[in-house]
């Protein structure tokens, strides 16, 4: 009874403290009445107004409250902008303060206006918005003092809203670009520093979601540069620059970023044209050189078109590209050395970065868009200016080629053959005007792409995995060296797993080559030789040895590779070092930073496309070589030849191997690459020997030689094959390679008619044995050119 009595107590007693603030409240409520009706609303205002009478300390501290009061106001449940409203009032009234007084008592305003003006309620955010366009009309009717900037920190607001409102945002960003729109037309002889958040808030305006906004700040951005062209560009050249490039890389409406591409072009027109910045021409004719008043105006622009070529939409990409390489094309030859390497490196380069740097290689894949729609055109821009501009940037060529390399040695079949393609224009297009030491960069170029692009992962594509994910305490398989060419000859039944080879096997010479061409793949750092050999199957006498031992050996095998490298890249880099400043990265280095991994090795698909890109290499060499013969020196003609025979002997050694034959009876795919490897095989040598035949009838005793031996070994190679094949025609592995071998042939023996007289006897008694052992082959073409070298040993 007594515990229930106790809680009636408490509950009266709530109820009658209820019952007392209630009255409380409406006390005061009456009272409040009553004061306000008491009091003239004109002596309110007289508290504001009467503010420019406060001195400096106290009007700070004036400002400071009221913000209180009108955050108080704006986030109650009903929110109220009296205050808000007499802050504007203040704010009119105390705008003639001195310069330091007014930066403090805006610097609190500033503050508010920031919050405010994001507020998540529509009607006071765009209160706070028009406010802010209201107080900054009027203040703009004044003049900046020189070096001073309180139009950019007074108009700073603008921009902290336009970059930070989360709510009702659409309204309130177009309010915004709409009160810059209105400055600008109603006070712009008079804006200074403010044409900077002007241009920031344009440029945060590019990247709405919304097309209107878009639209409309960009209508403004090209009214300035069209009309108030004169009053930005000594101060905010850049800043408008940056700008243009924001709504070029806007992916919201292309028209707009076509048009503010063009008008990039436009301003890059006007830095040429000595309308940014005074022109003072150099004694060579150039006005731009790598200074900084030169870099600050032309970079933004370069940049910024460079950056938009890699826009999502194809018709934007393209016209930036176009500008871009216009614009190079028609002032390329006011720029010094310096700028154009600094323009190479910084905007040219920067395009194919997501090619140069693929990552795992997810954007190379076939179906990408830009490189289906773009790689091209970029890459042929590129040829054609180093075409018209090539004695000013020969310097940059060696990168240029760099990243040709870069794009043939990618596994995307389409990006390799681009840069095939644009590398055989290039070489065209320019080499009539090259001297020695550049032929000797491009034959060392081509001779790096044509020796990485071999794909020796054939050899390696049934056996176990790769021997790096053996622990190191396994027992690794015994390995034996990857086969580069087998003689036909010697080589016994087809069914043994490594031929014999008797006393008339292959000719010394040509196992030389070979040899050569194996010490050249080994040291030319490309780690699938490693890889092949540790996989490859090892003679039967071969011991096996451990993991460690294993890498000892290869380690031994590189260093040896090392020290018999092929004059090839030896001789180039040689030649190059006497002009390269110390420390200057050499032309063997940057190629093979520029190679890029082997991430899908054993890809069939992969292999293919790299067997195309091969045959199409080795068309450009022949054109190269037979086009610009006359300008090829021994040297450069011994590059090109070793190159051929590189390829030759990676060709003929795949498609000897009855490994291989026997996963084309099982996989379908193979039978295409092996078609290819064939096709490979017979182009570079059928090129090898044309090169060798006309080096040989030439009257040069140097080129004679350097021909000679070449061709002897290669010519009694080739029949030598061809009788071994002839005679085991049932166990080849396939007809169609047997078949492959009859032009090879055919080309061998026309050669021999078109030596000199003293030539052809010298080496009669060499052949002799062979053109006896020809007359009892099968193919009825062999027999009959047979049959005119008899007459012509007949007639001597």
């Amino acid at each position: 009874g007594c515990g229930g009595g106790g809680g009636g107590g408490g509950l009266a007693e709530k109820r009658s403290e209820s019952a007392v603030n209630v009255r409380s409240a409406f006390i005061e409520g009456v009272n409040a009445s009553s004061v306000a009706g008491q009091i003239d609303v004109n002596e309110i205002d007289k508290i504001f107004s009467n503010t420019i009478l406060l001195n400096s300390n106290a009007i700070v501290e004036f400002v400071t409250a009221l913000c209180g009061v009108s955050e108080a106001e704006v986030e109650g449940p009903e929110p109220r902008t009296f205050s808000l409203q007499k802050l504007v009032e203040i704010a009119y009234y105390n705008m003639e303060r001195i310069r330091f007084v007014w930066r403090r008592i805006w610097t609190v305003m500033a503050a508010h206006f920031n919050k405010v003006g994001c507020h998540p309620q529509l009607s006071v955010a765009l209160y706070a918005v028009d406010s802010l366009r209201q107080l900054a009309t009027k203040f703009l009717e004044k003049d900046e003092l020189t070096h001073y900037h309180f139009q950019k920190d007074f108009l700073k607001p603008f921009e902290h809203i336009i970059l930070h409102i989360k709510h009702n945002e659409r309204d309130v960003r177009d309010l915004v670009v709409e009160c810059c729109k209105q400055m600008i037309l109603a006070r712009s002889e008079n804006i200074k520093s403010g044409w900077k958040s002007v241009f920031m808030v344009l440029t945060y305006a590019a990247g709405d979601q919304h097309a209107e906004i878009v639209a409309k700040a960009y209508d403004m951005a090209e009214l300035i540069a069209s009309r108030y062209f004169p009053l930005v560009v000594d101060s905010f050249f850049v800043e408008s620059v940056n700008c243009l490039v924001a709504f070029a890389r806007s992916s919201l409406v292309k028209e707009i970023s076509i048009r503010a591409v063009d008008q990039l072009a436009l301003f890059a027109g006007h830095i040429a044209a000595g309308r940014v910045y005074p022109l003072e021409p150099a004694a060579d004719g150039t006005v731009f050189a790598a200074e900084e008043p030169h870099l600050r105006l032309w970079f933004p622009i370069l940049t910024g078109l460079s950056q938009v070529v890699s826009h999502r939409h194809v018709d934007v990409r393209t016209a930036a590209l176009d500008r871009l390489f216009q614009t190079l094309a028609e002032q390329g030859s006011l720029f010094a050395d310096g700028f154009w390497e600094l323009v190479f490196r910084g905007a040219l380069l920067p395009i194919f970065d997501h090619v140069r740097y693929a990552g795992d290689g997810h954007l190379l894949k076939e179906d990408n868009e830009w490189l289906v729609s773009t790689c091209l055109d970029a890459l042929t821009h590129m040829v054609g200016l180093f075409t018209r501009y090539f004695d000013r940037i020969a310097f940059l060529a060696e990168d240029f080629l760099a990243l040709l390399a870069n794009c043939i040695l990618q596994e995307n079949e389409s990006l390799a053959s681009i840069g095939s393609n644009c590398l055989f224009s290039f070489v065209m297009a320019n080499g009539a005007k090259w001297d020695d030491a550049m032929w000797e960069t491009i034959c060392a170029t081509l001779h790096h792409i044509v020796l990485h692009n071999r794909c020796e992962e054939l050899l390696s594509l049934d056996q176990r995995p790769a021997p790096a994910a053996r622990g190191p305490d396994t027992k690794a398989e015994p390995k034996a060296e990857p086969k580069v060419e087998v003689d036909a000859d010697a080589e016994g039944d087809t069914d043994e797993a490594e031929p014999e080879a008797d006393a008339e096997g292959e000719p010394k010479a040509e196992a030389e080559e070979d040899t050569e061409a194996k010490a050249e793949e080994e040291s030319s750092g490309v780690d699938a030789e490693e890889e092949i050999a540790d996989e490859a199957e090892a003679p039967e006498s071969s011991e096996p040895e451990t993991a460690a031992a294993a890498a000892a050996s290869a380690d031994t095998d590189a260093d040896a590779a090392a020290g018999t490298a092929t004059e090839t890249e030896t001789a180039a880099e040689t030649e190059k070092e006497g002009g390269r400043a110390e420390g200057e990265e050499g032309l063997l280095a940057k190629l093979a930073r520029a190679t890029p991994p082997k991430r899908r090795a054993h890809d069939t698909k992969v292999i293919t496309g790299k067997s195309n890109v091969q045959i199409s290499l080795i068309s450009a060499i022949k054109e190269i070589s037979f086009s610009f013969y006359g300008r090829l020196g021994r040297q450069h003609l011994t590059v090109l030849l070793d190159t051929l025979d590189a390829a030759y002997a990676f060709a003929y050694s795949t498609s000897r191997d009855k490994d291989i034959w026997n996963l084309v009876k099982r996989h379908k795919p193979m039978q295409e690459i092996m078609s290819l490897v064939i096709k490979q095989e017979n182009h570079s040598s059928g090129l090898y020997l044309s090169l060798l035949f006309k080096l040989y009838n030439e009257d040069s005793e140097e080129r004679v030689q350097l021909a000679e031996p070449r061709l002897v070994s290669r010519l009694e190679k080739l029949v030598t094959d061809y009788l071994y094949i002839d005679a085991n025609m049932e166990s080849m592995p396939s007809v169609a390679y047997a078949a492959s071998k009859v032009p090879a042939v055919l080309q061998a023996l026309s050669g021999l008619l078109t030596m000199r007289d003293s030539q052809f006897l010298a080496h009669l008694a060499r052949f002799y044995p062979l053109f006896a052992d020809l007359t009892l082959v099968a193919n009825r073409e062999i027999r009959t050119m047979l049959r005119r070298v008899y007459v012509r040993i007949g007639a001597l």
